[in-house]
């Protein structure tokens, strides 16, 4: 899906067709992880915030950087509240 996605956005003339493509693939893979309440999916979710935060802000889109560096504090707090809860289940 990865390498479709970034082929496409090559030829429709994306600025960074691989990054993009990386990050709506592991989005889209994050997500399904979510739906099925895998603790795993926050992982992902952390480094398409990473990858996020670093692409808005090389393209000088600040705002919008920041906005990701929020979603990559809550995906932060999320994992470590899913993981707490699942310690406290397991015992």
């Amino acid at each position: 899906m990865w390498l479709g996605l970034t082929q496409l956005l090559e030829r429709v003339g994306g600025a960074a067709p691989a990054l993009d493509a990386f990050v709506t693939t592991l989005s889209l893979a994050s997500q399904w992880l979510l739906n099925r309440r895998y603790v795993e999916s926050w992982l992902g979710w952390i480094v398409v915030d990473q990858v996020s935060v670093a692409l808005f802000w090389s393209r000088e889109m600040s705002l919008t950087a920041g906005l990701y560096a929020l979603f990559l504090a809550m995906c932060v707090a999320g994992l470590i509240e899913w993981r707490r809860h699942l310690d406290r289940s397991q015992t």
